[in-house]
C-alpha cells in the first residue's frame, strides 16, 4: 500500500433506492375458480404472477386437473389480454376464496402482491353470491386505490333505455376511474382493451380507434351509439370503414382514459422522484439552492411528459417561493409550500369537421 493510502483512506459506496410504486402496465384478474381450494394452499394462491396465457393453462393448484381450464373466467380474460400485439408482459390472477366478500379478497391482494398492477377486471360470473350490486361496490374499492376498474358486459338490456343493465349501475357511479364496455358476442373485451393499451407508454395514447384481437365489432345503429356513448359514457367496438374499432376510451363521467392515464404517471413519477431525492441525499439545504433542486425535478417529470405526448410542452410553467419570503414558521417545520406548475393537456383528436367550396 503507498504511503497516501495509508494516510488518505478513501471509501466509496453506491447507494440504491427501490421505491414501491403502481404499476401502470399490469392487469389484475379477480376470479373465484379455485374457491375450493385447501386452506394450506390458499396463501399461494390468493394473488400470482403469470407471464402467457400458457402458464395459466398449465396451473395445477389442485394437482390433480389444470385449475384454468378453457371454459374457466380466468382463462378467457387472460386469453383476451395476451392475445393482443405487442403483448403485454406480466398478468397477475386473484382469487376469491369461498365465503369471501369480493372487497375482503382484494384488500388481501393488496397487501401481498407489493401494489405492483393498475388496472382490474372482474373474472367472476354473476350468480346469488356475487351480485351486480356486488360488482359494482367492487369497482368503488378498486377505484379509491388509485387504480381502474375496466368491465364489459354482453347483456342486452344495456341497449334498452328503461332496463336497469350493469353498465347502467355502474354508470351511475360517474367515476373517472370505472370504464365500461359493451359488445354482444366476445367475452371480456374489457381485458382485450387493456391488453392492448397497457403496453403503451402511459397516456401516450387515446384508446379510441384501436382494434381488439381476438373480439367480434358490433354493428350497432345510430340510436343505439348514442345511447351508449351519450346516455351511459361507454364504450362499444364497432366496425368503422371496413375496421373494427373500439370507441371512444371514455369513463363512466365522461373523461377520457388516456388523460386518467396520463395523469396518474405524473403524479406517481413526481412522489418517486422527490421522495428518492429525499431519501438519497444527505440532506437538501432550505435554501433557493436547496429548491431548485425539487424545481429541476419537477421540470424534467412535466418535460417527459410533454415528450410522451401526455402535456403540450410549449404551455408548461413552473413556480417556485423565494427562500427568503416563506414564514419562519413554515421554514422551522422543514415545509416547502408554493411549488406549483401549469400545464395544458394534449389531449387528442377524435372527431373531424372539413368546410369546403367547390367553384366551377
Amino acid at each position: 500500500m503507498s504511503l497516501l493510502n495509508e494516510i488518505v483512506e478513501v471509501k466509496i459506496t453506491r447507494e440504491r433506492i427501490n421505491l414501491d410504486v403502481i404499476g401502470l402496465d399490469t392487469l389484475l384478474i379477480m376470479g373465484n375458480t379455485l374457491k375450493a381450494l385447501d386452506e394450506e394452499k390458499k396463501a399461494a394462491y390468493r394473488v400470482k404472477s403469470y407471464g402467457s396465457l400458457a402458464e395459466l393453462a398449465a396451473e395445477k393448484a389442485n394437482d390433480v386437473d389444470f385449475s384454468y381450464g378453457v371454459n374457466s373466467e380466468e382463462y378467457k380474460a387472460a386469453k383476451m389480454y395476451f392475445g393482443q400485439n405487442p403483448k403485454p408482459k406480466t398478468l397477475l390472477v386473484g382469487q376469491v376464496f369461498t365465503g369471501e366478500e369480493i372487497d375482503t379478497a382484494y384488500n388481501g391482494i393488496l397487501l401481498t402482491s407489493g401494489n405492483k398492477f393498475y388496472a382490474v377486471v372482474a373474472a367472476i360470473a354473476v350468480d346469488e353470491t356475487y351480485t351486480e350490486e356486488k360488482i359494482v361496490t367492487f369497482a368503488e374499492t378498486v377505484t379509491a386505490e388509485e387504480k381502474i376498474f375496466v368491465h364489459s358486459s354482453k347483456d342486452p338490456k344495456t341497449l334498452v333505455a328503461n332496463e336497469n343493465s350493469i353498465i347502467k349501475k355502474l354508470f351511475a357511479k360517474a367515476s373517472e376511474r370505472i370504464v365500461t364496455v359493451y359488445n354482444s358476442s366476445t367475452d371480456y373485451v374489457s381485458a382485450g382493451i387493456l391488453g392492448r393499451m397497457l403496453t403503451q407508454a402511459p397516456g401516450s395514447a387515446t384508446w379510441a380507434y384501436k382494434n381488439i384481437s381476438g373480439a367480434l365489432a358490433d354493428s350497432l345503429t345510430t340510436t343505439q351509439r348514442g345511447r351508449l356513448e351519450n346516455d351511459l359514457k361507454s364504450n362499444f367496438y364497432h366496425t368503422l370503414s371496413g375496421e373494427s374499432v373500439f370507441l371512444t376510451g371514455q369513463s363512466t363521467n365522461g373523461e377520457f382514459v388516456d388523460v386518467i392515464i396520463g395523469t396518474d404517471w405524473i403524479r406517481i413519477e413526481l412522489r418517486k422522484r422527490v421522495a428518492a431525492a429525499l431519501v438519497s441525499n444527505a440532506k437538501i439545504p432550505y435554501t433557493n439552492d436547496g429548491i431548485g433542486i425539487f424545481e429541476n425535478l419537477l421540470r424534467s417529470v412535466l418535460t417527459e411528459a410533454a415528450n410522451m405526448g401526455i402535456l403540450d410542452a410549449d404551455s408548461i410553467e413552473i413556480s417556485v417561493p423565494n427562500a427568503l419570503d416563506i414564514p419562519v414558521e413554515t421554514r422551522a417545520q422543514r415545509l416547502l409550500p408554493d411549488v406549483k406548475f401549469v400545464a395544458r393537456l394534449a389531449g387528442a383528436v377524435h372527431k373531424v369537421v372539413i368546410e369546403g367550396v367547390l367553384e366551377i
